[in-house]
């Protein structure tokens, strides 16, 4: 019998222990809708909550980028920070990272940022989170 299942009497069968984890169901990663296309500037951003984790979508000369919106460094929000091409700038402690890589560029940061992808569809940027899937 399954755990969560029922038998012919009634009784549930035991369900195993987890040790202290939760575990999260959740669906396929599914495309979220950010911004019209047109409402997000060349230098601009937006920030979007992706299954309970903020990221953050810019556009660096009409090329969008989707990254996790988390300093690595000390886990600090990313936006706010300078764009200065391809790159954001920590706003707290100057840690800079390659928006289209996640790659780390400069202590004291040095783990990259989780990259997601981005399309345009219908003139709405759209993000997803496909790490889990």
């Amino acid at each position: 019998m399954v755990p969560g299942q029922h038998d012919r009497r009634g009784e549930a069968a035991a369900r195993p222990a987890l040790s202290g984890r939760r575990w999260r169901t959740r669906a396929l990663a599914e495309w979220v809708d950010v911004v019209p296309a047109g409402e997000l500037e060349p230098g601009d951003y937006r920030v979007v909550d992706v299954d309970d984790i903020a990221v953050a979508v810019f556009n660096v000369d009409g090329e969008y980028y989707a990254i996790e919106d988390v300093c690595t460094h000390d886990g600090s929000e990313l936006t706010g920070g300078c764009i200065e091409g391809e790159e954001v700038i920590c706003p707290r402690h100057g840690a800079r990272f390659n928006l289209r890589t996640g790659e780390a560029l400069t202590p004291p940061a040095y783990e990259p940022v989780p990259t997601l992808p981005v399309r345009v569809e219908a003139g709405m940027v759209q993000v997803m989170d496909d790490r889990w899937d």
